[in-house]
């Protein structure tokens, strides 16, 4: 049943365009070919992936334990928050706060670390960093310090509590990390909530959020609701809107829902706990569901209504994470304001097998949208349950090269660049 309902779905979105199907469809984002060709990861001897034409990559560093997200600072070193999972599990708070930001700079621009460093450490689950206004500000479970490097060495040895947010609660699924971006031009901060289930009703009304802050730690409120883990964030680069990555719910089968990207705008909902794409209602009858969700109230049939279409949508439980839109100009003018995705799972079907990195080109509007793989490989056999590494951050540098980060089963930080020779 579920499997014909996603064929019905497939259909309507060979018949429609993008932006016109209709409440209580969705239609997967049309797929461009960048006619991708394997290539050596240097300094991976034996592992390979698939780039466009001319596109190279580079083992940048393996000195890590578990890396999230990433951040330049002023002076081009990159800094990525490093989780240690090595005593306490993948999730579980434990009394050891041994997780740190670790710095890696390449003065001599080979696109290897020269060294790795701890810029910052004491923490337990830095997710995210950010740098602004001379500051590093990192993302933990249940605190976002502002952190000052006064003496210039490159640690950051003091710290103040700049916000407190929501933290681990230690149920059985939840979300705890939090993605910084700074909105320098409004000066403005967005932080992202995950929920604290898979599926339910919040009894903490920040959960399943983006949070919106001046740049002070005033003016907290809620931008955007309805989003159950919001990972990935980032600023259009043209209209200088918010534009993010969404997970949907886990238990409606291997096909169902899709993940979605989306301008988020002032005062938005989108769907979750209640419906997914563009208005289809979540399955209730679902047990586990229908314990936490009926009965269902006029109040959430009118949330419901104002779910607008996403941006785009790709397959299901593929877990995107960083997203980020490129702005250099080292790569193909094609790429220029493109929005590159992490996706850090797959379906463990033959609809996607992810564990890849992505491009989502379109118009500054989010009209047009059509996506692309950009590096594949990481799951080698689309058919096999194998895979090497697991893509988590996405970041670029001043001089226009890519940087990704996989936080488990190959821990480390890869750099791409074009190079058509």
């Amino acid at each position: 049943m579920r499997f014909s309902l996603f064929l019905c779905h497939i259909v309507i979105a060979g018949t429609l365009a993008a932006q016109d199907y209709p409440p209580g469809t969705f239609q997967l984002t049309p797929q461009i070919d960048l006619g991708l060709r394997p290539v050596p990861v240097d300094g991976l001897p034996g592992r390979t992936l698939s780039l466009p034409p001319g596109f190279k990559v580079r083992f940048f560093s393996g000195e890590v334990n578990h890396p999230r997200f990433m951040a330049f600072d002023g002076n081009g070193v990159l800094h990525v928050g490093n989780f240690n999972t090595l005593r306490s599990g993948y999730w579980y708070k434990g009394p050891w706060r041994d997780a740190t930001v670790l710095a890696m700079p390449d003065a001599d621009g080979d696109g290897r670390a020269d060294r790795v460093y701890v810029a910052a450490d004491d923490l337990q689950l830095p997710h995210s960093v950010a740098f602004y206004g001379g500051h590093l500000y990192v993302a933990d479970h249940d605190v976002i310090y502002k952190m000052f490097d006064g003496d210039g060495d490159g640690y950051y040895e003091e710290r103040e509590v700049f916000l407190e947010v929501p933290g681990v609660m230690n149920r059985s699924s939840e979300h705890v990390t939090h993605t910084l971006v700074f909105d320098e031009h409004n000066k403005k901060l967005y932080l992202h909530v995950g929920s604290g289930c898979d599926l339910c009703r919040e009894d903490d009304p920040e959960r399943a959020t983006i949070l919106q802050f001046n740049v002070d730690g005033s003016g907290r409120r809620i931008y955007a609701s309805g989003m159950r883990n919001t990972v990935g964030m980032d600023l259009h680069p043209i209209t200088g809107q918010l534009w993010a990555a969404g997970h949907g719910h886990d238990r409606e089968g291997r096909s169902l829902p899709p993940e979605w990207i989306s301008i988020i705008r002032p005062g938005s909902f989108h769907g979750w706990p209640l419906a997914y794409a563009y208005r289809s209602w979540i399955d209730f009858s679902n047990p586990l569901y229908a314990r936490e969700m009926l009965p269902i109230t006029a109040q959430d049939s009118a949330l419901v209504e104002r779910v607008e279409r996403p941006t785009a949508l790709v397959d299901a439980h593929l877990g995107p994470m960083g997203l980020h839109f490129y702005t250099r100009d080292q790569f193909p003018e094609r790429y220029r304001n493109a929005a590159f995705i992490a996706f850090h799972s797959g379906t463990g079907s033959s609809f996607d097998p992810g564990y890849k990195l992505s491009v989502l080109f379109s118009e500054p509007d989010g009209t047009q949208a059509r996506m692309a793989d950009f590096m594949t490989g990481f799951r080698p056999d689309p058919q096999d349950s194998f895979y090497w590494a697991q893509p988590m951050g996405v970041v670029t540098d001043r001089d226009g090269f890519l940087y990704i980060s996989s936080d488990l089963v190959t821990p480390g930080i890869f750099r791409i660049q074009y190079d058509p020779e």
